[in-house]
């Protein structure tokens, strides 16, 4: 398959046989990952590949228990079915024979160092420089779901939602990376339709 037909034709994958996947090919994954452009060529980045039963189970609780503490708030009063149903989204990505997590660190310059220094608050500065380290990790992510598809697999690219800080302490990652994305990989149990898109017309524009 040539990337552009593995552009076209991915999709997200959400539900997986339990066919187990070839250390080759995850290792051809990570490759992908690590080929990825980053800011400064400084690999901010760290990937988690996840295949233990008992661990998936562990971040799969942990995402429920953190949901049922939100539910809970003052402030999701009426609201706590909605945030209970976000459970799914833990319960797909857990059920994948693998799952990589993504983690990332502030990609910081001296010039970055300056403007923070004189006073400029951290989220202005995040916001003006475009989180470059998300970015470096949003590059390689990508990489791996193009990679998964060409091989077979599906994948299905998901934020780190609300148990961020959680996961990061379960899986033994410290300050200053934090939890970008999972990325669960398995044999497609489900083939859906490619989703649409907008004309091309109405998301560019040339100067």
């Amino acid at each position: 398959m040539d990337v552009i037909e593995a552009i076209r034709t991915r999709r997200s994958i959400r539900k997986y046989t339990q066919a187990p996947i070839p250390w080759e090919h995850v290792e051809l994954m990570l490759d992908a990952a690590q080929r990825a452009p980053n800011a400064g060529n400084r690999e901010d980045w760290r990937f988690l590949v996840i295949q233990s039963a008992g661990m998936k189970e562990q971040i799969h609780q942990a995402i429920i228990d953190r949901l049922e503490e939100i539910a809970a708030w003052p402030e999701a009063k009426g609201k706590e079915d909605q945030v209970r149903a976000m459970r799914r989204g833990s319960s797909f990505i857990c059920k994948a024979p693998v799952l990589f997590v993504f983690f990332g660190k502030p990609y910081m310059t001296m010039g970055d160092e300056l403007f923070l220094a004189h006073g400029m608050p951290y989220e202005e500065w995040a916001r003006r420089r475009g989180m470059m380290g998300v970015q470096s990790c949003a590059a390689a992510i990508e990489n791996v779901c193009l990679v998964a598809h060409a091989l077979g697999y599906g994948a299905c690219w998901v934020g780190p939602g609300a148990a961020g800080f959680e996961m990061k302490r379960l899986l033994g990652m410290e300050d200053p990376w934090d939890l970008v994305a999972y990325l669960p990989v398995g044999v497609p149990d489900e083939s859906p339709p490619l989703r649409p898109r907008r004309p091309l017309k109405e998301v560019y524009r040339v100067i």
